[in-house]
């Protein structure tokens, strides 16, 4: 009896499967729709992982480039695109509107300050004169707006007019900053982390999947 059981649950699971990929088959192409403004390091690198995702799925692929961040999105909710890499800043809304894929990378906060003029202290930041790369924008939305975005140059900048005494950013970022010793850097491991991940329309679970097995064999 027991097989039985086993036997018919196993049967309507293929059956589910196979009714979803029958309502949303896989592409023979996959269409990646990025932002055609690569200059940000972060971003390049998150399109470098999309194309190592869709080179791990065995399927051929393209790049479609878009102007803003609402282009990449519209054109995935239209089918121009099978999956996006939307900014930091739209990864922390896509959620409610698209599915999401596991998160192919997960980067730790730190914060560059002055040594002359800030002590570090992570309970003083709420009061310090704080920026935040846009890694990490979800704190801004969190203090609605307490805490300004600024690029790395902008930072050093300010930094060194002392109109901010500390930056918010990725460790990678972190480093450049502090290379010549004039800023300390410290890593928040405390801290909430940014994971990185792609977007997918509603309803296609199965380039959903596809998509999180691609990344995962990327690790």
């Amino acid at each position: 009896m027991k097989r039985l059981i086993a036997a018919a649950a196993l049967l309507c699971a293929v059956m589910c499967f196979s009714a979803c990929s029958a309502e949303n088959p896989l592409p023979t192409e996959l269409k990646i729709a990025v932002l055609s403004d690569n200059s940000e390091k972060i971003y390049a690198q998150n399109v470098e992982y999309a194309k190592r995702t869709a080179e791990k799925t065995g399927l051929p692929y393209t790049v479609v480039e878009c102007g803003t961040d609402y282009e990449i999105m519209e054109l995935l909710g239209t089918g121009g695109a099978d999956f996006a890499v939307p900014t930091v800043q739209r990864t922390n809304q896509i959620g409610s509107d698209y599915l999401v894929t596991v998160p192919y990378m997960t980067v730790n906060m730190c914060v560059v300050y002055s040594g002359s003029s800030f002590k570090y202290n992570k309970a003083d930041f709420d009061s310090a004169n704080t920026a935040v790369s846009a890694d990490f924008s979800e704190l801004t939305n969190e203090n609605k707006g307490e805490y300004p975005l600024m690029s790395k140059n902008d930072a050093v900048n300010a930094l060194k007019s002392g109109q901010i005494n500390a930056y918010f950013c990725t460790a990678e970022t972190a480093a450049e900053i502090s290379e010549n010793g004039e800023y300390k850097a410290n890593v928040l491991y405390d801290a909430e982390t940014q994971n990185y991940v792609f977007a997918v329309k509603k309803g296609r679970n199965s380039l959903k999947a596809l998509l999180d097995e691609a990344i995962y064999k990327l690790n």
